[in-house]
């Protein structure tokens, strides 16, 4: 799983946003936790997803995403 992380902080690192993104995410759904975080910043400010997705019911958290109703 570290694997994940590992390439994806050097793909962020190199300017490959969109690559970082999809190898946290892979990361994310395999379980690791350091993945999951940096995914949850990626989707907090919009990076690599193409829009900045921000609502007030939806919590990112390690298990992936949960929604709350409001």
């Amino acid at each position: 799983m570290k694997k994940y992380f590992e390439l994806g902080d050097s793909a962020w690192a190199a300017g490959n946003l969109y690559g970082a993104f999809r190898l946290f995410l892979a990361g994310a759904k395999a379980g690791d936790s350091s993945c999951a975080h940096n995914l949850g910043y990626f989707y907090d400010n919009g990076i690599g997803v193409g829009i900045v997705f921000k609502h007030p019911c939806f919590h990112y958290d390690n298990e992936i995403f949960k929604e709350w109703d409001c």
